[in-house]
């Protein structure tokens, strides 16, 4: 069996031409992997983002809930006090 060569053979000047479109060619493929790269980290910083937005909305929502029971609990002591103090519930020596 023979072996087939698949090297291109060139006359004057092609050699040249075949070698910047062989590195053209090289770029091209790099430049699409750091596309690709790219594009890929967009989407992850873009679900990070959505992620703390949700996250930010979250503990928000909990804050206004705590503020809430905190004043609702305040209300309820303030309350409580004055009953107490008005029908001397409590016995002072």
């Amino acid at each position: 069996m023979s072996s087939v060569s698949l090297t291109p053979k060139f006359s004057d000047g092609q050699e040249e031409i075949y070698s910047e479109a062989n590195q053209s060619a090289e770029a091209n493929i790099e430049v699409v992997a750091l596309k690709t790269a790219i594009n890929a980290l967009e989407d992850k910083l873009w679900f990070t983002r959505k992620a703390r937005i949700y996250a930010e909305k979250r503990l928000l929502d909990f804050e206004f809930h705590a503020q809430l029971l905190l004043i609702v609990y305040s209300i309820y002591i303030v309350a409580l006090s004055v009953v107490l103090l008005k029908f001397k519930l409590i016995n002072t020596i």
